[in-house]
């Protein structure tokens, strides 16, 4: 359950969240965001952080789905430091929140979809007169040129 620490220098409270509530309230707001769809939300856990990972087949764009999982995130990794930052995340009624751990998000795409793109690739190919492109769809999504 979702703790108040009420220790914050600058004054007021904050919500922090364990990973497993995070990714609770991100599948809660998938399902609101694009109802009808199937995303797969999973935790992780190791040496001193945790993460949710989301994936999905198709349908919304990563930059969709990271509009709403961006607002659960209250961590992040600068590399060319190779530092965490920690901040809270303030909701609709000006709360704050502290999510656990790292949000990803990861689209994979069906072999139906690359199929129906590369033939529209193929025809824009085509009108200008250029020479078919090499794809090799597998029957998992992967593809290679």
């Amino acid at each position: 359950m979702a703790r108040i620490n009420d220790q914050l220098t600058h004054g007021g409270t904050r919500t922090e969240f364990s990973t497993k509530e995070t990714a609770e309230a991100i599948r809660q707001a998938l399902k609101i965001a694009f109802p009808g769809f199937k995303f797969s939300v999973k935790t992780s856990y190791a040496s001193m952080t945790s993460s949710t990972t989301i994936r999905w087949t198709d349908g919304p764009t990563e930059p969709e789905v990271e509009h709403i999982t961006n607002q659960f995130s209250s961590k992040s990794f600068d590399g060319q430091t190779d530092s965490t930052h920690y901040h809270d995340q303030t909701t609709a009624d000006g709360s704050r929140v502290q999510y656990s751990g790292c949000v990803h998000t990861r689209r994979t795409f069906s072999p139906a979809l690359l199929t129906l793109a590369l033939a529209r690739f193929q025809a824009i190919r085509a009108e200008y007169g250029l020479a078919p492109a090499r794809l090799d769809i597998k029957a998992n999504g992967e593809y290679s040129h």
